[in-house]
């Protein structure tokens, strides 16, 4: 209930000056850049900031996250692929209110951190490809109106349950079943032409 309250009181951002505003990014990106960590805005229309950790996945966990939370409000895209981060770190996330597109593919990530994201209430993709999460998700996604995909390919979680659980709400459950299908398909009639 805290963290939901977080995501809904009023911005922090919006009542800092500019240069306070300057100040967090520069700092921010100045830590960003040590750690190999890409931070640029969304677009040029959109400052809000996209941020990729890939070029230093190896060494960016938990603690590192915590280096985000100056600007914690202006995130709106997150790449945590292949990072180091765990549940816990994902804590961290309750904060980012214009969280949009989230990447926790080939992560540790399990069931029980996809319970800090209820309160992303602009969350709409989350890829979870290759991390140990199961059916258990349902139970917390269901509580993130705004999600539209979710990327399930290569976890536990089971295609039939998906798929029930993609009609009961307006979300695109992508476990990766399609894709295996095409490339089955694909090669058993570049064979049958040979």
């Amino acid at each position: 209930i805290a963290e939901a309250a977080k995501a809904e009181a009023p911005s922090v951002w919006d009542t800092l000056s500019d240069e306070e505003k300057s100040a967090r990014l520069a700092k921010v990106q100045s830590d960003a850049e040590k750690l190999n960590v890409s931070v640029m805005p969304v677009s040029a229309e959109d400052d809000r900031l996209k941020i990729s950790v890939l070029n230093g996945a190896a060494e960016f966990g938990d603690e590192q996250l915590l280096l985000f939370e100056p600007v914690s409000e202006r995130i709106a895209v997150l790449d945590l692929a292949k990072s180091q981060v765990t549940d816990e770190g994902l804590k961290v996330l309750a904060t980012m209110r214009e969280l949009e597109k989230l990447h926790l593919e080939n992560t540790k990530i399990t069931d029980s951190g996809i319970q800090h994201l209820t309160p992303l209430k602009k969350l709409e993709y989350l890829n979870l490809y290759s991390t140990s999460v199961s059916n258990a998700i349902f139970d917390y996604i269901k509580d993130i109106p705004s999600l539209r995909k979710v990327y399930v390919w290569q976890t536990k979680v089971d295609t039939q349950e998906a798929r029930k659980f993609e009609k009961s709400v307006n979300l695109e459950i992508n476990t990766g079943i399609d894709l295996e299908q095409a490339a089955a398909e694909a090669k058993a009639k570049n064979e049958a032409e040979a």
